[in-house]
């Protein structure tokens, strides 16, 4: 994952994290170490351009990065390209689509629901962005694309999960994958009437799967995490996303977020600043890995969490789940019932699959 704009964004939503962390695109460094990562790694890489919002540092910035990565191709697996959308136009489809319709770039964007979901997505003058989104599935249908949907799942979602996905369905031509992400949350200053429970989670993937099977939208797109579920369930051993990766240590730990100085971190759900491993400039990688997980304290609590999964009934089917969203429930009362949820959404899919 690649943060090219740091924390820079060209809106202000409320629930997110990454406004802390005030960092900005630095355009020399980051070539030089997209280059690093490519000398450093032997294998195929999985590139995610991400941010706060990728497309913030301009059209050009993004072509030349496009450029240098092509040069790379052969060590490329995949690119991916995450955005809230608000800035995707015509040009960015003729630029990943057609100019460097080689590189078989996928884009996902951010979208919480029609206005009434989507009123924590809001720009810098508090003013709704749903109209703005809205646009790009327009875009994807002109150029016979399917784009990923990501939304964050919050008290809104769960008491009218119908309506949610039955607008989303409008789009069901050009959609390849909802990725849904609850709300789960332990900063004061949230409105906890937005925050959701892992249960309220629960009741709410368990009305969407319903309604995703009974009106076949599983013919036009997958769900996250649903299918993820049925696929551990049915024996698939490549699990896609960390929380249902087998339960090993620091499974976290195999995904790299790079800031734009260099910083090297594990998946952004986990605060750099307990758990930064090094920086591309310093000395060899290898060695700075090598200090961290010898030397960094905050993994005992990574460790603790690890263990906890040993004596359950569940865990080479739960894979231990988010590491980062059971560290934040730690000491208040979601802590168990996170578990709960898990365990309650392999055992509905499962009596699904009968």
């Amino acid at each position: 994952m690649l943060k090219l704009a740091g924390t820079s964004c060209n809106i202000d939503c409320v629930y997110c994290n990454e406004k802390s962390k005030q960092l900005k695109y630095n355009e020399n460094l980051t070539i030089e170490y997209i280059k690093k990562i490519f000398e450093y790694n032997n294998d195929k890489v999985n590139i995610l351009l991400h941010g706060g919002e990728p497309l913030i540092i301009g059209f050009e910035k993004i072509k030349k990065i496009l450029q240098l990565l092509r040069s790379y191709q052969d060590k490329l697996d995949y690119i991916k390209i995450q955005t809230n959308g608000v800035l995707l136009d015509e040009r960015y489809f003729e630029l990943f689509f057609n100019e460097f319709s080689d590189l078989k770039i996928d884009i996902s964007i951010s979208l919480d629901g029609d206005s009434y979901f989507n009123y924590l997505r809001v720009d810098y003058n508090n003013s709704d962005t749903t109209k703005q989104v809205e646009k790009v599935f327009k875009l994807a249908k002109k150029y016979n694309k399917k784009i990923g949907v990501l939304s964050v799942i919050n008290k809104r979602h769960i008491k009218n999960s119908d309506r949610f996905i039955s607008y989303l369905s409008n789009f069901k031509e050009n959609i390849l994958f909802l990725k849904f992400n609850p709300l789960y949350s332990s900063r004061d200053e949230l409105d906890k009437d937005t925050n959701i429970t892992p249960n309220e989670y629960t009741s709410f993937l368990k009305n969407i799967y319903r309604y995703w099977i009974e009106n076949y939208l599983y013919k036009y797109f997958v769900i996250e995490p649903i299918i993820s579920y049925i696929q551990v369930i049915k024996g698939v051993e490549n699990r896609k996303y960390c929380e249902f990766k087998k339960n090993e240590p620091y499974k976290c730990f195999k995904f790299h977020t790079i800031y734009p100085n260099g910083d090297i971190a594990p998946c952004d759900t986990l605060s750099i600043n307990d758990f930064k491993i090094g920086n591309l400039f310093q000395e060899d990688i290898a060695k700075q890995k090598e200090k961290f997980f010898k030397n960094n304290q905050n993994l005992n609590i990574i460790n603790e969490l690890n263990l906890k999964c040993q004596i359950c009934e569940i865990k080479d089917l739960c894979g231990g789940g988010c590491l980062a969203q059971r560290k934040m429930f730690i000491n208040t009362p979601l802590y168990e019932e996170y578990c709960i949820h898990r365990k309650d959404m392999f055992s509905f899919i499962a009596k699904e699959l009968l």
